[in-house]
């Protein structure tokens, strides 16, 4: 905008002039201070209430949490032990978003490797909201299956008898949602399968 001489073009001098022209009448014309939306006294008012019930239902309802002897973390409101995986995540959030945010600077700003317009990554941190998910073992999923086949052939075995149909054909059918899967029931071994197929 400067020139060497030190000299600005007219239309910048103009437009300056009614920019502080503009912010001078404004700053006569309104009497508030500015300040933030929630420094008015009826949000701190309603701000204290709702920390003294929060106090108070802590004192009276839940006793103090910061006087528990246990090094685990605790849900305030239900005093449940939260997973370790989760108290781990919570206990490095900052560290990690903190690692994010140099990396970010790094990558984006001052090597310029990485587009700006690139989305950082999710972190899907376990956190209270969202525990760890607990698979089911092989053995819970074996019952699991097992009690839904012997529902399915009770059903099935009463439908049979009511309609006088053939137990025997009945059966020799499968009647689960897929096929039974040799090696749960190890009937025969992996040779004893193979050996009248192999010449």
């Amino acid at each position: 905008m400067l020139s060497d001489d030190g000299w600005l073009p007219p239309e910048v001098v103009r437009m300056n002039t009614e920019f502080e022209a503009s912010i001078e009448r404004n700053l006569k014309n309104s009497n508030q201070e500015s300040h933030h939306h929630e420094q008015t006294k009826s949000s701190q008012v309603t701000f204290a209430k709702q920390v003294q019930s929060m106090v108070q239902v802590m004192h009276e309802e839940m006793g103090n949490p910061f006087l528990e002897e246990t090094n685990d973390l605790l849900k305030l409101d239900t005093k449940d032990i939260v997973d370790q995986a989760v108290a781990v995540a919570v206990c490095q959030a900052e560290k990690i978003g903190q690692q994010q945010y140099d990396d970010f600077v790094t990558e984006r700003l001052q090597d310029q490797s990485t587009p700006i317009s690139q989305p950082i990554r999710k972190n899907k941190l376990l956190l209270f909201s969202r525990p760890p998910v607990r698979l089911k073992s092989s053995s819970k999923l074996q019952v699991s299956s097992l009690k839904s086949d012997v529902s399915l052939f009770s059903r099935l075995y009463i439908a049979c008898q009511s309609r006088d149909g053939d137990l025997d054909d009945f059966f020799r059918h499968e009647n689960g949602m897929s096929p039974i899967i040799i090696p749960i029931w190890k009937l025969e071994t992996r040779e004893q399968v193979g050996s009248p197929c192999v010449p």
